[in-house]
């Protein structure tokens, strides 16, 4: 039978159709095969990567290092000493101005002394004068006194023998009872003086004396107001500092008790720091510190630490008093300081060779027969570039360059670095 063109037409496309299936068939399963084998190529690949990379490492050898605690502090002056003044008057002359450093004794001001020369002059007649009367006083006394006793035994004495005398008259019976009698009389009357002048008062001159003695203490007491007064024109300074303020000039008037300026101590400087309570317990007093202000180190010692914290910071104030050579540091500065607390054992390594895990816990990479594991350290002391780390034991691998490539349990070659 002869086919139409029509139909021999659509038979052909019906196979060319049939041809184009059966070839994409045959082409995804040939991809499909083709890229499983790449999938295991590439699998093997990554297990075997580790094996292939040589990672440097280090044998930890721990060394004894300070312990610190790093923190900021502001600076003080060591103390501040108002200068109030003594005495009332019109400061006549200043020897020292505000910013000054002055030493202990040193003349700051001075107050006029106006008529109080005339008056220690007066004052000093005036306990001359006292003296001497109490030395006449105490003298007419004493020898009022010793002179009547004196006189007193003479009498007796006296009546002793005219009493023997009589007696002896009186036996031979050329004296009456009479005369005994009275002469008796006499001797016991110079007696009952002599006894009472022994414990008489004589108190017209003893209040003499106490009077002289109250004149004598008072013009003593009152020069030396007046010498205190005279010394207080001149206020001096009660240590070592810088005048931080005088607040009356020359010609200006003072009153009694009032402050005419303060005094800074520079020459110490006291620095107070605030320590979180994690740390507090881990300072003591006379800790070592280090003070570090731009390219200078000062050295220094815990001095203080408070007792309670501070409500709104929940921190402990630590105060150092450091030596401030050349005056260079002044009040209310920020300072970086470190305290060394204690020394230990610790390694020193890069911080790049440390990582911290998903619960925050740092850890570096050890090898040990020949497998990768982790272990967890801790940062004690760190600088620019290295950190000292405990944790490690004396003979561990730690692994440095190239351990980022390595994972948990990886079986790897290293080399161990000089």
């Amino acid at each position: 039978m002869k086919l139409s063109s029509p139909i021999i037409f659509a038979i052909i496309i019906i196979l060319l159709v049939l041809g184009w299936m059966f070839s994409d068939d045959f082409l995804s399963t040939e991809t499909k095969n083709s890229f499983n084998d790449n999938s295991s190529i590439s699998k093997t690949t990554s297990e075997n990567e580790a094996n292939n990379i040589i990672v440097s490492a280090k044998r930890v050898k721990n060394n004894l290092i300070s312990k610190t605690i790093r923190s900021n502090a502001v600076s003080y002056p060591e103390f501040e000493i108002s200068l109030p003044s003594e005495v009332e008057g019109i400061i006549s002359r200043l020897f020292a101005k505000e910013g000054d450093f002055v030493s202990e004794g040193d003349k700051i001001l001075e107050v006029d002394k106006g008529t109080l020369d005339q008056k220690i002059t007066a004052a000093k007649a005036a306990f001359t004068a006292s003296k001497k009367a109490l030395d006449v006083a105490q003298k007419t006394l004493n020898g009022t006194l010793s002179e009547e006793l004196q006189a007193a035994r003479a009498s007796l004495k006296l009546a002793q023998q005219d009493l023997d005398i009589v007696k002896k008259l009186f036996e031979q019976n050329f004296a009456s009872s009479l005369e005994v009698t009275q002469k008796a009389s006499v001797v016991e009357n110079a007696q009952v003086k002599i006894a009472t002048l022994e414990n008489q008062q004589n108190y017209n001159l003893e209040l003499n004396l106490i009077k002289s003695e109250a004149d004598f203490q008072n013009a003593k007491a009152y020069l030396m107001d007046l010498n205190r007064e005279l010394n207080n024109m001149i206020i001096l300074s009660p240590a070592n500092g810088i005048i931080e303020k005088l607040y009356l000039d020359k010609g200006e008037r003072i009153t009694k008790n009032s402050v005419v300026g303060n005094i800074l101590g520079m020459e110490n400087i006291k620095l107070i720091s605030k320590i979180s309570q994690n740390e507090i317990n881990n300072i003591n007093i006379g800790d070592a510190a280090i003070v570090k202000y731009n390219d200078r180190s000062l050295f220094g010692k815990v001095s203080k630490i408070a007792s309670t914290a501070n409500t709104s910071t929940r921190t402990f104030d630590v105060e150092i008093i450091v030596k401030n050579k050349d005056l260079f540091l002044k009040g209310g500065m920020t300072l970086e300081i470190e305290i060394t607390t204690d020394n230990i054992l610790a390694y020193e390594m890069s911080p790049v060779h440390l990582s911290v895990n998903s619960d925050g816990v740092l850890y570096t990479k050890i090898v040990k027969n020949d497998e990768v594991t982790y272990k967890n350290v801790t940062i004690v002391n760190s600088g620019e570039n290295l950190v000292n780390v405990t944790g490690l034991n004396d003979g561990d691998i730690v692994l440095t360059n190239g351990q980022a490539f390595v994972s948990l349990n990886d079986k790897i070659q290293y080399n161990i670095e000089n």
